[in-house]
């Protein structure tokens, strides 16, 4: 295990077939969300293993002889659904700029219906009350004097003084999309909502517009859907 800048890298080798197969596996995270990452971790690093009984270069050989799959046993539809804001209809009020934001959502979440004509939300399907699993897409235009650190204060602020139990877990700058940015990880609980639940935000500045994206589920439900934000963050675009 090695941490290399922002990231805990893990790495394991096996070898088979007398050495003459090299086997790796190589997983890496964000150190400042080790605890939500670890037990993830640990299960795939006990299940990475080598079967004796299966001779590798002769499943690779087979493999290579094989005919390629029929239709019927591709996937259906991809793990991933690519989401324009611009071609939902975002738009900040008052603005005569441009505006947009795009990213790749899971396949199988679905738009909420949002009241804000710039903001855009989905969800899990099955998600519903307190076991919600979202991303929150939202663009404002920038206000005179506003920093990602005062806006970082206003949300951490907010959060804090209406919901019980509220931890600041994390906070670093970084660029997201080649633009400064800062993401907070927060959790927290309310009396209307006991659940203890988790937000992870990322504001990016893009000039005369910041935008900001809310993923939030359930601490436990957290470790399972801890993939979705960093995979947002790798393939967001944004306008301007």
């Amino acid at each position: 295990m090695a941490v290399k800048d922002d990231d805990t890298i893990l790495r394991r080798v096996l070898l088979s077939e007398d050495g003459a197969m090299i086997h790796r596996l190589e997983i890496a995270y964000p150190t400042s969300a080790a605890a939500a990452f670890q037990p993830v971790v640990a299960r795939m690093t006990k299940s990475f293993r080598v079967d004796p009984a299966i001779p590798e270069k002769a499943a690779g050989d087979a493999d290579a002889a094989a005919p390629p799959p029929t239709q019927s046993s591709m996937p259906s539809s991809p793990a991933w659904q690519r989401i324009d804001s611009i071609a939902l209809g975002l738009q900040i009020p008052n603005y005569r700029g441009t505006a947009g934001v795009s990213a790749e959502v899971p396949a199988h979440w679905v738009r909420s219906d949002m009241p804000e004509p710039n903001v855009i939300s989905f969800a899990g399907p099955e998600a519903t009350g307190e076991n919600e699993v979202y991303v929150v897409f939202r663009a404002d235009q920038r206000r005179s004097g506003a920093t990602l650190a005062s806006e970082a204060k206003i949300i951490k602020t907010r959060l804090a003084e209406g919901a019980d139990n509220y931890r600041l877990l994390s906070e670093r700058s970084t660029q997201i999309a080649k633009r400064p940015a800062i993401l907070l990880a927060m959790q927290f609980s309310g009396s209307d909502s006991p659940a203890l639940q988790r937000e992870d935000v990322a504001i990016v500045d893009a000039g005369a517009v910041i935008y900001f994206v809310h993923f939030g589920t359930t601490q436990a439900r957290y470790a399972a859907n801890s993939h979705v934000f960093p995979h947002i963050m790798e393939t967001l675009g944004l306008t301007p």
